[in-house]
């Protein structure tokens, strides 16, 4: 509807934006985890390092198990507190170096695009269940908030880049229809 160079810029600034909304999202993510290791660097404790662990790793429960049990048994140790400390700061160098890769975010700003053009268009869920279009829409961005704030340790799908490819592509459409609205009006 828009014509190719118009969908290509939509497309971009939707991936684009989808990035940004990413970065944003891990920035004050690993902010949390950092503030949260240095207030535990300044009063180090056994306890509240295995609660670090649970909180913000907790895939890496059992591969420190035995660090965790050594420290409980000497929690004065300082040689435990310096691997603590190594310990944390490598969890946050490992959550840092994800990589992020994929255009997702702007094909779900191409998805929102077709839920705002053509909202009563049929999509047949699984070839039988007919759902309108802008109810797909709906539902799908509400699922990417959902899964976004679960924090499913094993999901490496960047659920918030989805969401601000849609968030992008609806402001961006809102803006091209308000400016051509605009225009009809001075003829």
């Amino acid at each position: 509807m828009y014509g190719g160079k118009r969908f290509l810029t939509y497309y971009l600034i939707t991936g684009i934006g989808a990035a940004l909304v990413h970065m944003l999202v891990m920035y004050i993510s690993i902010s949390g985890i950092q503030s949260d290791a240095a207030a535990l660097m300044r009063a180090p404790d056994p306890a509240l390092f295995s609660a670090f662990v649970d909180n913000h790793f907790p895939g890496f429960k059992s591969q420190l198990f035995d660090f965790m049990n050594a420290w409980t048994a000497d929690p004065t140790n300082g040689e435990y507190i310096n691997k603590a400390s190594g310990y944390m700061n490598d969890l946050i160098n490992l959550q840092m170096d994800v990589p992020t890769v994929g255009a997702s975010g702007a094909v779900f700003g191409i998805l929102l695009a077709f839920g705002m053009m053509f909202p009563n268009s049929l999509i047949y869920l699984y070839f039988f269940f007919p759902i309108k279009a802008k109810w797909f829409v709906i539902l799908y961005g509400a699922a990417e908030i959902y899964f976004g704030f679960a924090n499913n340790p094993g999901d490496n799908v960047a659920h918030f880049a989805h969401l601000g490819g849609m968030i992008f592509g609806f402001f961006l459409i809102r803006y091209w229809n308000r400016k051509l609205h605009r225009y009809n009006n001075w003829e």
